[in-house]
């Protein structure tokens, strides 16, 4: 017989509302009708775009990969099924992915956010805090003004921006 996976749910990771491994696909009562685009999983925390551009995040916080302030983030804490992620006023969620600990969003106005785990400087705010709420990260700082971003992603320890270069005025 062929050997059947088990799926590590040990921070809520799968968000369905408990902490039980499964052995099987399971649906994500919590976002059904939300018009989800996109679902991205990091070690311990998932993340999804709905097509308005509201973000969802559940699983491991203690690095801020929920994005959600300062409460729910001390050591072994987590959320087992999805949450909102506060934005600041006006974001628009395009594209979202997510590292091993850290997630990136970029918003339909070519703005990039990031929040998590910060400690080797992947989230792009020229420190390596962890970074508990969603940060835009200072383009004209990192002299990328002019880039039009057409993909991000998030890997292990470090993040990426494609893009293109635009004229200057």
């Amino acid at each position: 017989s062929l050997p059947t996976p088990s799926v590590l749910n040990n921070y809520g990771q799968l968000g369905v509302g408990s902490e039980d491994d499964s052995k099987v696909l399971v649906p994500v009562p919590a976002l059904n009708g939300r018009g989800i685009t996109t679902v991205n999983g990091g070690t311990h925390h998932s993340v999804a775009l709905a097509d308005t551009g509201e973000v969802y995040a559940w699983g491991r916080a203690d690095y801020g990969q929920l994005g959600i302030g300062e409460d729910g983030t001390g050591a072994g804490e987590f959320e087992n099924a999805p949450i909102v992620v506060p934005m600041p006023p006006g974001v628009v969620g395009k594209h979202l992915t997510c590292g091993e600990n850290h997630n990136l969003l970029l918003t339909v106005d070519n703005r990039v956010y990031s929040w998590g785990f910060g400690q080797l400087g992947q989230l792009g705010h020229s420190s390596e805090e962890d970074e508990l709420s969603p940060r835009e990260i200072n383009m004209a700082k990192a002299k990328l003004e002019n880039l039009q971003i057409m993909q991000i992603e998030g890997g292990g320890q470090h993040s990426v921006l494609l893009g293109s270069a635009t004229a200057t005025k």
